[in-house]
C-alpha cells in the first residue's frame, strides 16, 4: 500500500507547490464523477469537445499510460494528462496566448458564435494561468522525472480540436493559392505607412497600421504572446522612426520618441496596452513632423522645444536639457533666445502656466494638485508666478471661468 501511496503523495507536494508559483491547477481523474466535475468547472463552450465528460472521458480511455497527452481546444486552452500509479492527473487548463480584444472579436465572428461576447471570452482566457507551451512539457516531465526518476522520458502525444484543423488547413490552402498577392498587399501597406509617418498624416498612419495588424490576418495567429507582440512593437517603432527622419524629424526628437515607446512597450501587462504604446507613438511621430514641416526653427531648437513639452511635468533642469542635447547650457540660451525670443526656462515656465490655466478653468483640482501637475510643486511659488503672469491667483482665475 505504501508502495502506490508513495508517489501520489510525492505528486502532492509537488503539485502544491506548482499551484503556488504558477496558479497551475492539478486534478486526480479517476472516476466519472471526477471527471464530470473538472468539465462542469472549465467547460467554456460545447465546441470544447476535449472539456466534455464524453470527449474527455474518451480520451483518457485511449491514452497510453507512458505517453503524456497535450490537449489543445477550439479556443487555443491547453491540458495536459498524465498517469501516475495507473490514476490519471490533469495539469491546467492554461493558455500560452494572450488575447487582445480584436483577437477575440476575430475568433467569435470567424467562429459565428455571436452568443458569446468578446469580454465573457476574454474573462475565460484570462482565467487560465499564463504558461508557453515548452514550459508546460518542461513541468510536466520534471515532475514524473521527479516522481520516476529511472524511467525514460515520456513519449508527449499532441491533440488538436478537428474543427481547428480543418479551418487552418482550409485556410493554409487558401493563403498558398494567393501567397503572392496577399505579401504585395501588406508590402503596399507598409510603404504606405511609412509614406503617412514622413507627412505626418496621422489619421492614413494609423489606419495602415490597422491593415497591417489584421488584413493580412495569415501573418499573425490568433491571440499572441507579450514577448512576440513586444519584438512587433520593436519593428514599428524602427520603421516609424526612420520614416519621421526621412520627413525631417530630427534624430534627437526621433529618439525621444522612440525611446518613451520602448518604456510604454517595456510597462505593458497586455496586448492591448502594447497596442495602444503603438498607436500613441504614431500620433507622436506624426505631430512631431508636422510641427518639423511647419516650423521655421533650427533642428537643435525644435528638440528642446519637444523635450520641455512633452516632460514639462517632471523636474527639468537647464542642465538636464543641455545633456540631452549634448551641448551646453551657455549656447543653448543663446540659440534658443534668438530663434524663439526668450531663454528655455522662460518658455518653460510660460508653457507650464498655461496649462495649469487650462487645468483651473477646465478641472476641479486642488491647486497644490495643478502645480504638481505642471511640474512646479511649490504651491506658494507655483501661486506667485501665476499671478505674475496672469495677474491674479490662481484660485481667482478659476471663478473668472466658471459661468
Amino acid at each position: 500500500m505504501d508502495s502506490v501511496l508513495a508517489p501520489l503523495q510525492h505528486f502532492y507536494l509537488l503539485s502544491n507547490l506548482l499551484h503556488e508559483l504558477y496558479h497551475l491547477e492539478f486534478t486526480i481523474l479517476q472516476t466519472k464523477e471526477d471527471i464530470s466535475a473538472f468539465c462542469s468547472r472549465h467547460c467554456f463552450h460545447p465546441l470544447q469537445k476535449e472539456f466534455t465528460p464524453t470527449g474527455l472521458d474518451e480520451i483518457i480511455l485511449q491514452a497510453a499510460p507512458d505517453t503524456i497527452v497535450h490537449i489543445t481546444d477550439y479556443f487555443h486552452i491547453h491540458l495536459m494528462l498524465f498517469t501516475l500509479e495507473q490514476t490519471c492527473v490533469a495539469m491546467g487548463p492554461f493558455c500560452p496566448l494572450l488575447f487582445s480584444q480584436k483577437d477575440a472579436h476575430y475568433l467569435l465572428s470567424d467562429s459565428r458564435l455571436q452568443a458569446i461576447s468578446t469580454m465573457d471570452f476574454l474573462s475565460y482566457a484570462s482565467s487560465c494561468p499564463f504558461l508557453s507551451e515548452k514550459h508546460a512539457r518542461n513541468i510536466t516531465r520534471s515532475i514524473l522525472h521527479c516522481i520516476y526518476p529511472a524511467e525514460d522520458d515520456r513519449t508527449i502525444t499532441e491533440l488538436t480540436a478537428n474543427s481547428i484543423q480543418l479551418k487552418e488547413s482550409e485556410e493554409s490552402e487558401s493563403i498558398r493559392a494567393n501567397y503572392t498577392l496577399l505579401l504585395e498587399k501588406r508590402y503596399s501597406y507598409e510603404q504606405n505607412f511609412r509614406k503617412n509617418i514622413m507627412e505626418g498624416n496621422q489619421r492614413a498612419a494609423l489606419l495602415n497600421l490597422a491593415n497591417m495588424e489584421q488584413d493580412v490576418s495569415y501573418l499573425k495567429r490568433i491571440g499572441s504572446t507579450l514577448e512576440n507582440e513586444k519584438t512587433g512593437a520593436a519593428i514599428a517603432r524602427t520603421t516609424a522612426r526612420l520614416a519621421a527622419m526621412d520627413g525631417g524629424l530630427s534624430g534627437i526628437t526621433a529618439d525621444q520618441i522612440s525611446s518613451q515607446n520602448t518604456k510604454d512597450t517595456l510597462a505593458a501587462r497586455t496586448v492591448d496596452d502594447i497596442l495602444r504604446a503603438k498607436e500613441k507613438m504614431i500620433c507622436s511621430y506624426c505631430t512631431a513632423v508636422r510641427t518639423a514641416k511647419e516650423s521655421q526653427y533650427s533642428v537643435l531648437v525644435q528638440s528642446a522645444l519637444y523635450e520641455m513639452e512633452n516632460k514639462f511635468h517632471q523636474d527639468i533642469s537647464l542642465s538636464d536639457l543641455a545633456n540631452e542635447l549634448a551641448i551646453s547650457k551657455n549656447y543653448l540660451i543663446k540659440r534658443f533666445k534668438t530663434e524663439v525670443g526668450t531663454t528655455p526656462i522662460q518658455y518653460l515656465t510660460k508653457f507650464r502656466l498655461e496649462r495649469a490655466a487650462m487645468l483651473l478653468a477646465e478641472h476641479t483640482l486642488s491647486i497644490q494638485d495643478v502645480a504638481d501637475v505642471v511640474g512646479i510643486p511649490d504651491s506658494n511659488y507655483f501661486t506667485k508666478l501665476f499671478k505674475k503672469s496672469f495677474h491674479m491667483t490662481p484660485q481667482q482665475y478659476r471663478k473668472s471661468k466658471i459661468i
